[in-house]
């Protein structure tokens, strides 16, 4: 059983509330610390002058039903189903996604969408080593369409060449098929237009808040507030106290003062390559070692309010065009029209993927936004008069790198955590796995468990393949 003591979780992005929601459901103790002001980790939405901003993009899917009635119970009416209209920006031409036949073959062209059959049936002769993104995907869709529909895109947001990415993150996030049933996919689509999608990767609808995923996790941290927790925002971790094999306690800063936060369970969610850095005394030097080379990409998004309705159907767009450095456009409106307040405006966000050295990173709102101003011109997407207002926002940390090595780097820290008694990591960032946030909350709820006697193992969450995103969000 938990004991009287409070139980501390750091951090309030889905895993974090998930588990803190769990504990207060059953009148336990618990104190949410964190370090942004708002809740909701990399799914917050940002308030603009006029218009809300979902920080890339995120649709609600589960195939847990917990986890869902959840959602309805928090959100009721709020809890919207929409539908999901995606397309990929390639050779200057918006295609349809999933791919179509006869889509592709207009984008490629006749001799190009040959080599492309040829380069699959040579891949099915000649195998590679699965030993990378670039060869897992080769060795199921062709040389080919590997060029075309992955190189370019994956590498924008990894900023890694695809040879050196693990094959781990290709099973993890692609559809596990071959071209052979994408093109059996497409056929079927082409004569039944209106069939629902039987892959929950794709599927045609999604779950969303009215005012996007911000206000989910606002209503998990309400629920949380009047159960037996408290979530503490604005509070940064720069702490965290060990005697032998337990934390005693977290120190932040913030809220004006440094604050001292005891407990007898302690449950992180803080990117696994921070946490033995933040702990006193410190672990090991190959566990630090381990940690310091743990890689994240960042993100910035950056929204912009138009003047004039746009005409695009889409929820968002995969950019795949090499000239531009943007990876994905959001089209807000079509997530839910209450994003805009304003009539007869519209607000599309372009975003990009950066190392925190990047000068993508660095670079001033004045300067970013310029940058998606002019990218999503050259596209044309928008007329640049049309802009009335900006919103730049910045994620680090956002996605987990699966580079060479990255298995063991994991393991390695992970085992010295495990070996703390009242310490467990939870979600994409405190487990550095790419897994969607209803896992990331199910790992959460799954820890909240073992605190009560239940031996969740919380790494298993998700290891299951068949409805993964199938892009990164």
């Amino acid at each position: 059983m938990v004991s009287d003591e409070a139980v501390v979780v750091l951090g309030a992005g889905p895993a974090g509330l998930g588990v803190a929601y769990e504990l207060a459901n059953r009148q336990v103790p618990v104190i949410v610390l964190e370090r942004e002001d708002s809740v909701g980790g990399i799914c917050r939405t940002v308030r603009g002058n006029g218009y809300t901003v979902d920080v890339g993009g995120h649709r609600l899917i589960t195939k847990m039903d917990e986890v869902l009635s959840t959602w309805k119970r928090l959100l009721g009416e709020d809890l919207l189903v929409r539908e999901r209209r995606t397309r990929i920006f390639l050779r200057g031409r918006l295609m349809p996604y999933p791919l179509r036949i006869a889509s592709t073959c207009r984008t490629l062209g006749l001799s190009e969408s040959l080599l492309a059959v040829f380069s699959y049936l040579a891949a099915g002769l000649h195998p590679l080593p699965d030993d990378s993104f670039e060869n897992w995907v080769t060795n199921r869709f062709g040389r080919r369409v590997y060029q075309h529909f992955f190189r370019t895109y994956t590498e924008k947001v990894w900023g890694t060449p695809c040879s050196e990415l693990s094959a781990d993150w290709a099973a993890q996030r692609i559809r596990s098929f071959s071209l052979l049933d994408a093109m059996k996919d497409a056929v079927r689509g082409a004569f039944q237009p209106d069939l629902e999608a039987d892959d929950e990767s794709l599927l045609a609808s999604f779950h969303y808040p009215r005012l996007g995923p911000g206000m989910l996790f606002e209503a998990y941290a309400d629920a949380i507030a009047a159960g037996s927790g408290q979530v503490l925002t604005g509070r940064e971790v720069v702490r965290i106290i060990r005697e032998g094999n337990r934390i005693r306690e977290v120190l932040t800063s913030g809220a004006g003062a440094k604050e001292h936060h005891a407990g007898g369970s302690f449950l992180s969610s803080l990117p696994l390559a921070q946490l033995p850095l933040l702990i006193a005394p410190p672990p090991p030097a190959e566990v630090l070692q381990a940690a310091r080379a743990l890689r994240h990409r960042s993100f910035v998004s950056v929204a912009l309010l138009l003047d004039q309705p746009c005409a695009l159907p889409d929820t968002w767009i995969y950019v795949h065009e090499p000239g531009v450095r943007m990876g994905r456009v959001q089209n807000y409106l079509n997530w839910s029209p209450e994003l805009v307040e304003r009539e007869g405006h519209s607000c599309i966000a372009a975003e990009y993927f950066a190392w925190q050295e990047d000068p993508l990173w660095t670079a001033s709102d004045a300067e970013m936004t310029d940058l998606a101003v002019r990218e999503l011109s050259d596209l044309g997407l928008i007329e640049p008069r049309s802009v009335v207002g900006a919103t730049v926002t910045r994620v680090s940390h956002a996605y987990p790198i699966y580079d060479p090595g990255y298995r063991e780097r994991v393991d390695t820290v992970r085992s010295w955590v495990e070996s703390i008694g009242n310490l467990q990591t939870i979600g994409r960032s405190g487990q550095h796995r790419y897994i969607n946030l209803d896992f990331a909350i199910m790992t959460g709820i799954q820890a909240a468990r073992n605190l009560n006697g239940a031996n969740h193992d919380t790494w298993l969450v998700g290891t299951e393949e068949q409805y993964l995103e199938d892009r990164p969000s």
